[in-house]
């Protein structure tokens, strides 16, 4: 079977050759949405050719896709990596992390992954060679000589006539400690989604070092990271840890399968999320005369129920989707007055019906303009749309883009915030 290629978002792979577990793989477990439900072409698009051939198009989510026993699907942002980074690091409020700030160095050409990979290698062999941490951990056996405390109810329930042991809980200093556990866990996680061999074999050798001092392997969250306390012998751990608490979220995989191995599905970042963190934030600095509020309130459309519906026994619709506003500019004296929304849709395409319908919503609803706006990846695009006279309300709906193309020499971050000054501006003061 032929290998996928890198290939960049929203654009399409080279064609490829699928099974029928490949297909359902990408069908009922990475294109599901946030209920677990799935969802057609959600992340991925299939492109069926015949012949058991595809092409795969990407949709709105960058990183990697590992389809078990097969492929490993990787996918580039549009921009390039350090600006990919430095985007992420901003609105994510990564900025002040140190390896934030060594990916905004990141080069062209590489994956994501195998940047992260590379920064964890070189913290994890700088603890190894400064020396594994070594702490005392709580163990329970039955030994022949009574040691720490006796477990006497133990005991009784086990009772021996010859060869006497005896059951003893007692502290024993060990390398088998929850901050070895987290980077021999990552490691694991990261070698099964680089392809690069160089960094498989660093990987490897990092297991080995830390399986060597009887390190086990067991399964970890995110959140086992706030269990760790910082003190002298464990301090040059910090580091490694704001890498690992940034791989446990973003990577997504099962949990321990009867034999033992850990299924890892891949490493995705949404980029509908990035986009909104992003704005929202630029926002929330440059307009400090305003109150800049993400999601603020609930749903525009509310679910009424009928008394004969209620008590006939016949089922209502389902409930409509998230209808409420990404982003709303509020009078800062006057916190229920909107003076703009803003609904983020970081889609190639332009605008559809529906993305306009809920705009219109949001307007004629909060009795204020509406702002969609969408990345520049092509060309720059703007529209202008109210309703015609005779319906006598009114509702102004404006679509704009923001070019997020290279920026030599120059920084990044501040020229988007720059062009997305200039678009809300030209609203704002109307």
């Amino acid at each position: 079977m032929s290998q996928i290629p890198s290939f960049r978002e929203w654009e399409t792979s080279e064609e490829i050759k699928l099974s029928e577990d490949d297909l359902n793989f990408l069908r009922h477990t990475v294109n599901v949405d946030s209920r677990g439900k799935a969802k057609e072409n959600s992340k991925i698009e299939i492109i069926p050719l015949g012949n058991d051939k595809f092409k795969l198009r990407a949709k709105s989510y960058v990183g990697s896709i590992k389809i078990p026993n097969s492929h490993i699907i990787q996918i580039t942002p549009k921009i390039k990596a350090a600006n990919f980074f430095k985007l992420l690091g901003y609105s994510e409020n990564f900025s002040d992390i140190d390896f934030f700030k060594e990916l905004g160095n990141a080069e062209e050409g590489d994956d994501l992954l195998d940047w992260i990979a590379k920064l964890f290698i070189r913290f994890v062999n700088e603890i190894i060679q400064e020396g594994i941490y070594k702490s005392y951990v709580s163990g329970t056996e039955e030994i022949s000589t009574i040691k720490g405390r006796l477990l006497i109810v133990n005991n009784i329930r086990n009772p021996r006539i010859t060869q006497e042991k005896f059951w003893c809980e007692f502290d024993e200093l060990s390398t088998n400690t929850l901050e070895n556990q987290i980077l021999l866990y990552c490691s694991k996680l990261l070698f099964e989604l680089v392809k690069d061999e160089k960094l498989k074999d660093d990987l490897h050798h990092i297991q080995i070092a830390f399986e060597q001092q009887d390190v086990e392997s067991v399964f970890l969250d995110s959140y086992h990271l706030d269990l760790i306390t910082y003190q002298k012998f464990n301090e040059h751990y910090e580091n490694s840890f704001k890498l690992c608490e940034h791989i446990l979220k973003l990577t997504w995989y099962g949990s321990f399968s009867d034999s033992g191995d850990l299924p890892i599905f891949g490493y995705l970042h949404n980029m509908n999320d990035l986009f909104q963190n992003f704005v929202t934030k630029a926002l929330q600095e440059t307009y400090t005369k305003y109150k800049v509020k993400k999601e603020p309130r609930d749903s525009v459309l509310l679910q009424k129920q009928k008394k004969s519906i209620i008590h006939s026994g016949i089922k209502a619709f389902t409930k409509p989707g998230n209808l409420k506003p990404d982003i709303v500019i509020y009078d800062k004296d006057h916190n229920s007055i909107p003076k703009i929304v803003i609904d983020t849709k970081y889609k190639k395409d332009n605008p559809s019906a529906g993305d306009y319908y809920q705009s219109l919503a949001y307007s004629l609803t909060l009795d204020c303009p509406v702002l969609l706006l969408l990345p520049e990846l092509s060309e720059q695009r703007k529209g202008d749309y109210e309703l015609v006279p005779e319906l006598n309300k009114e509702a102004l709906i404006y679509v704009r883009t923001i070019d997020f193309s290279e920026v030599p020499d120059e920084d990044y971050l501040e020229v988007l915030k720059n062009r997305l000054k200039v678009e809300i501006d030209e609203i704002l003061v109307k």
